[in-house]
Order: structure tokens, then sequence, then C-alpha cells
């Protein structure tokens, strides 16, 4: 069976779920669907099973495919090309976020010669760690030394990222991650989205304007099984030039990088992982 044909087969074994009888997977569609229905509450409700079903789908695709990244169609916006291709002068944080085949951006960048660290929860890290590791050094990107981990609730997190974009090394992070130094959450903010309000991590764009490096935003968006596009997103912090920000430059940024993330998945809600787990965002 051929990687095409795994996909497929994942696809066709996902369709077939039975989310009403199974208890584990009702579980799982019950959470998806009030989150869902919160936030995009002109979703009807007959439509939630399959767009269940799809966002599964998507996540299960997106660890297959980092395992067979060489076989993947991907294409990049020439935005997107322009910015990678100024990375190795100027390095920059570049924030993505859990869409579509969100995976793959690393891997990319490891193609294309950046060197960079991954920012990722510590249990991200400890359970998949190793995966991402083999999966940019199998494809013959940057040697161990010029590719790291680091672990996003670690207090020593924020110095860490300061020194990696201070020896030139970009930073890649997930902005939907929402874990920070200490897994403080007290440290959250409340954002605007779509139907509601998240309280998100606010500590890429504080991190930006410290090191007075640029936040690229970089969407993966899926276009079938085995194929992906990445577009540039907007621009958060347009003018950064190194100064201390203060609470509303944060606010703002947070504020463009989720409105950035709804105009994307609005009318493909199956996109975007986080509708799975995205009750934790709606405490403080």
């Amino acid at each position: 069976m051929n990687f095409y044909q795994q996909l497929t087969a994942m696809a066709n074994e996902i369709e077939g779920i039975d989310v009403i009888t199974s208890e584990a997977w009702y579980r799982r569609f019950a959470i998806f669907s009030a989150n869902l229905g919160l936030m995009i509450p002109n979703v009807p409700m007959a439509d939630h099973v399959d767009l269940f079903k799809k966002t599964i789908r998507n996540q299960c695709w997106a660890k297959e495919e980092q395992r067979h990244f060489q076989q993947m169609e991907y294409a990049l916006d020439d935005p997107v090309r322009e910015v990678i291709a100024g990375l190795p002068k100027q390095p920059a944080i570049i924030a993505t976020f859990h869409m579509g085949s969100y995976r793959l951006l690393g891997q990319v960048l490891a193609k294309m010669g950046v060197k960079f660290s991954l920012l990722l929860a510590t249990n991200i890290a400890i359970d998949q760690g190793e995966t991402f590791r083999r999966s940019i050094h199998d494809i013959g990107g940057p040697l161990p030394t010029t590719f790291d981990i680091i672990d996003a609730e670690s207090p020593a997190a924020g110095l860490k990222m300061l020194r990696s974009l201070g020896r030139g090394e970009s930073l890649l992070a997930y902005v939907d991650g929402n874990t920070g130094a200490g897994s403080q959450q007290s440290k959250t903010i409340p954002v605007p989205f779509m139907n509601g309000t998240l309280h998100v991590r606010q500590g890429l764009p504080w991190l930006a304007y410290r090191a007075g490096v640029p936040l690229h935003v970089i969407h993966c968006l899926r276009g079938g099984p085995g194929r992906a596009r990445f577009k540039l997103g907007v621009n958060p912090l347009p003018g950064n030039n190194g100064y201390t920000p203060i609470a509303s430059d944060i606010q703002r940024a947070m504020q463009v990088l989720y409105a950035d993330l709804a105009a994307h998945i609005t009318d493909d809600p199956w996109q975007w992982e986080c509708w799975l787990y995205l009750q934790h965002y709606l405490l403080k």
C-alpha cells in the first residue's frame, strides 16, 4: 500500500466511525460540537458529525504526512518564499497554527536550509520530540546542532528563545499551542474570536518586540490528501523596531493573529485541529 492509498484507507476508516454508539468517540464528538457551536453558531447541527470526522481525518493525515514528507505535494506562495529566503540574514519568529498539514512547516524550513528552533509544550516535547527531530534530520536539513526543541513551559524558555534568535536561528512556534513559561495560564489575555472570546498566551509578540525581530505568520492550508499550500498571514507587528511594547501593542497583535486565523477557517472549520480541545482556551 503506497502513501496515497494509506491516506485513503485512513479516510475510509474514519468515515465509518459511528460517533453515537461508541462512547469514546461520542465523548470527543460532544466536546468538538460544543466548541464549534459556541464559536460558529450558524453551522447547522446536522453538519457537526461530518465536520468532526473531517477534523479527525485531517489530524491523522497530518501525522502520516510528516512521516512521508518526501512524497508530499506542497506549494509555497511567493511571499512565503521571500520570507523564508530572508531568514539566513534576518532571523525571525515564524508563527503558525494547528491548521491543515501543520506538521510540515518545520520540514519545509529545514529543506530550504533554515536554522531554527522549535517551541513545543512539555508533553508534546516528551511524547513527540524525537519524531520531530527525526523528521527534520531525515530530509538532510540542518545538523543536530542547528535544530533544537525548546520546552515552552520551562522557566528558562524565554531566555533560551532569545539566545537562539541571537545566534541567528529563527524560532518556529504554534500560536494556538497556548503554553508558556511555567504553564501559568494566569498570564493569558482575552481575545475576541469568531462568536466568542479565547484566553490565549501572549508571549510571541512580546518576544518579537524584545528581540527586535520580525514575527511572520505562515498558514498551512490542506488541498486534499498529501497536498498542502503555505500562505503568508497578516503581519501582526508592523513597524516592530525592538522597543519595549505596552499592553495594548500585545493585545492588538494577538487580535490580529486570531482574526487572521478565523478568516481562514470560517468556511472550512475542519482545517483547524483545536476544535477538539478548544474548551481549554475558554477559561482563565
